[in-house]
Formats: C-alpha cells, structure tokens, sequence
C-alpha cells in the first residue's frame, strides 16, 4: 500500500503544480498572486502526506515533483485562445502562404518566456 500512497502523493504534486504553473505564468513577478500560485500546493500536499502516514524521506522527491510540474506548466502553451475581445482573438489572414490561414491564436513569447498575444 505504501508504493501506491507514495505514487499518489508524488502525481498529486506533479499535476497540482502543472495547473498552478501555467496560472502562475501569466502573473507579474513577485506579485501576492505569484507567491499564491508557487506555495498554494504546500498545504493539500502537506495534509495528504499525513493522512496517508507516508515516511518523512518522501519530502524531497514530493517537492522535486512540486518544482518540476511548475517549471513544465509554465513551459505549456496556453490551453484556450485569447479572450474573446481582444485583438488578438481576432482571426487574421495570412496571404504569405499558398491560401489563406485564419489565425485565431497566435502567441509570442516576451523576455521572462512567457506567452502573450499578439496585438
């Protein structure tokens, strides 16, 4: 049962993270939500660590799971498209190709690696 609870714990933390990444993504540096979305997972997983009576040795694998699903949901590209309204979830017409491409989502990236809209 431990290797299932152990397994558990560290999919939770992964999963968690990848969510709270990509949230976290698209905030200002160090702003309070920032500091939300990286230590908002601290006190479910601490919590399930107990319940599941789970060995103190899982600490360190559980937040390398943690840090590791932060990095990868910041990587992700955003799931859905701009917001409706906004000038980038307008389509665009591409006349450079073969036939014209609607656009709807078009993203860069800025300095920190963030993705934003195109204007």
């Amino acid at each position: 049962m431990e290797p299932v609870s152990i397994g558990l714990l560290f999919a939770t933390a992964f999963g968690i993270n990848v969510l709270l990444g990509m949230w976290r993504r698209g905030l200002r540096r160090f702003s309070p939500a920032w500091f939300l979305a990286i230590h908002a997972s601290i006190p479910l997983l601490f919590a399930m660590r107990l319940a599941l009576g789970l060995p103190i040795w899982v600490i360190p694998p559980e937040i390398g799971f943690a840090v590791l699903g932060q990095v990868v949901g910041a990587r992700l590209p955003p799931l859905r498209g701009a917001r409706p309204g906004t000038a980038a979830s307008t389509p665009t017409i591409d006349s450079s190709s073969d036939g014209p491409i609607a656009d709807a989502t078009r993203y860069d990236t800025d300095e920190d690696g963030r993705y934003s809209p195109d204007p």
